[in-house]
């Protein structure tokens, strides 16, 4: 564990898009939902990652290592429902940054009725796809039980609220 943050080199082959050394790390038993000082998984740190490098997966039509990172740690049993601290899932932290098919994998692996996860200010999953056009990642939320009338605390701003002023 690095001194300072409590991260492992789990989170930082995660949050650095090195799917093989993920993979590595995970054979020699590194804990897939392992947390660091602040409660963040290796899959929330992927799935940040996934945002930059979400571009090449649609150019390529193959997984980004981001992705294919994210992948990995989900068929090893990380949780995309984990909560850190302040509410944060790796969920919603792959819709809110716009990661499409991050967001997609991890509810491949999402049961019905726990896809609603996100921080204290009341903004869901659903809310960062609507607002970041991602229709597939929506519907999934919808299917899977998504709330349609969960609120922001600051604004009482529902995902409708957020699909009509696209």
């Amino acid at each position: 564990r690095e001194p300072a943050t409590g991260a492992t080199l789990l989170h930082a082959a995660a949050g650095f898009a090195a799917p093989a050394a993920v993979e590595a790390l995970l054979r020699l038993g590194s804990p897939a939902d392992v947390t660091d000082d602040d409660a963040f998984t290796p899959l929330m740190l992927a799935a940040a990652a996934a945002a930059a490098d979400g571009l090449i997966a649609e150019e390529t039509g193959t997984l980004s290592p981001s992705c294919e990172s994210v992948r990995i740690l989900l068929q090893a049993g990380a949780s995309p429902v984990a909560k850190q601290g302040a509410g944060l899932t790796p969920l919603f932290i792959a819709c809110q940054s716009g990661a499409q098919e991050a967001a997609l994998l991890m509810l491949e692996h999402c049961t019905r009725g726990v896809v609603d996860g996100g921080p204290d200010s009341g903004m869901t999953p659903l809310h960062c796809a609507v607002a970041h056009d991602m229709p597939a990642v929506a519907h999934s939320l919808v299917t899977l039980g998504a709330e349609l009338e969960s609120r922001r605390r600051n604004d009482d701003a529902t995902p409708f609220l957020y699909a009509c002023m696209r």
